[in-house]
């Protein structure tokens, strides 16, 4: 345990692990019966590998890993290395620099993820965590230069991977005064949303609730930064995934106040879909609006404007509603929104019907252990929220011989590539 495992997708080979490269050991005998001494000793924390990884994630461009040991140190690990690098080192001797000019810029070809035998290499440590309970969510901002960590013990961390530090500390809310007092809520949940535009990040915890914190509404503040522009509690249990869909449900506004947000929107619109394992998906509609203080100064000042020529002396109220509740009678553990590029095109009237280019598809799975597809239809732009978009409705479930099944355990995750080995569409 404690070792993260690459494993080629089209085959299911172990092919090697981050820590121990292909020198791996196999798994554990089931058939040998360990007596109580031994188990004791097992669950002894001195005995524990404070190497162990808790918890991991992968970089977007697939070249990197984040870690957190069990000791909480935070490192980068390198996935792939040059390939000049490696043949020197083979060779026993150190990489040569190319000449001067032109191809001394050019950068060695990186050899791919699958080629590499030997462990991984760590390319950064960035310290310790700075969590007081081990850490149990990693994830990875959309641009690569962002990532965040949470732990048991509720606290949310944001770390720079250019200058190697942290930038934020995201507490946990009080349901009882709504204010910014501290709580041990374990993380089980962390989403950014999937844009390099902004710094938007869901938080989801063991009480069923839902922070959302946009780092850039207030960053010349790094205390308001810090602090949740909108908290959802409507969860009754684990919130485990999170998904936003920006396609839907900006222009359901007035005209004018529609006009209007398109020039001030600065956290964005759409729409936000929540689930957990209270067995049941939410769907909220994102707004926000513009108030002005009317308790400042009473001398004129200057209005402040920023790049885009907006005024600065406004402040924007963040609000989720939530507008729909489905009930999907298992835990969820996992859910991908498919984007528009990801499904087949309906080429014929029959096609349309059953899925539309304009619907929100969602994939979930869990403790069932069936992948199902779910949509939803946008409505029209009348103003009234219940028209926004419909309920979501069962669209595809996967075969029974296909399923994991419950008995063995059901999902506990799902990703979405976009390259497959034996099939011509994106895979689950």
């Amino acid at each position: 345990g404690g070792d993260v495992s690459i494993i080629e997708a089209s085959t299911g080979l172990l092919l090697r692990t981050v820590r121990k490269g292909t020198s791996f050991q196999g798994g554990y005998d089931l058939s040998i019966e360990l007596n109580e001494d031994e188990e004791e000793e097992d669950d002894n924390e001195e005995t524990m590998d404070a190497e162990a990884i808790t918890a991991f994630a992968l970089s977007p461009n697939n070249m990197d890993l984040v870690a957190v040991t069990r000791s909480h140190l935070v490192r980068r690990y390198s996935l792939a290395i040059a390939a000049d690098a490696e043949g020197e080192k083979a060779k026993g001797g150190q990489p040569q620099e190319k000449g001067d000019g032109k191809a001394a810029k050019e950068k060695p070809a990186l050899q791919s993820v699958t080629s590499i035998t030997d462990p991984a290499r760590v390319s950064f440590t960035f310290g310790k965590s700075g969590h007081s309970l081990p850490v149990t969510k990693v994830a990875f901002h959309p641009s690569g230069i962002f990532f965040a960590t949470g732990s048991v013990d509720g606290l949310v961390k944001i770390w720079d991977v250019r200058n190697g530090y942290a930038t934020h500390a995201l507490h946990p809310t009080s349901s009882s005064d709504g204010g910014g007092s501290r709580g041990r809520y374990t993380v089980t949940c962390l989403e950014w949303r999937p844009t390099t535009t902004s710094l938007i990040l869901a938080v989801g915890r063991e009480d069923g609730s839902v922070a959302i914190h946009d780092l850039m509404l207030n960053a010349n503040d790094s205390r308001k930064a810090s602090l949740p522009v909108a908290v959802m509690r409507d969860h009754l249990s684990a919130v485990t995934c999170v998904a936003w869909s920006s396609e839907v449900g900006v222009g359901n506004a007035s005209a004018g106040s529609a006009a209007s947000a398109s020039r001030t929107r600065k956290h964005g619109g759409g729409l936000f879909f929540s689930s957990g394992r209270d067995s049941v998906i939410n769907t909220w509609l994102i707004s926000e609006e513009e108030t002005k203080d009317l308790n400042g100064p009473k001398r004129k000042k200057k209005a402040r404007r920023d790049d885009n020529g907006q005024h600065q002396d406004a402040s924007f109220i963040v609000s989720y509603r939530r507008i729909r509740t489905l009930p999907v009678y298992e835990q969820v553990e996992s859910m991908v929104l498919l984007s528009r590029k990801f499904r087949p095109a309906s080429e014929t009237r029959d096609q349309q019907e059953v899925l539309d280019r304009k619907d929100v598809v969602l994939a979930t799975c869990g403790t069932k252990g069936i992948v199902r597809l779910w949509k939803a239809t946008p409505g029209n732009n009348d103003g009234r929220i219940q028209n926004i978009i419909s309920e979501l409705s069962p669209l595809a479930t996967q075969n029974d011989d296909e399923a994991f099944g419950e008995e063995n355990g059901g999902y506990m995750s799902l990703h979405l590539t976009s390259l497959s080995t034996t099939h011509l569409s994106p895979m689950l």
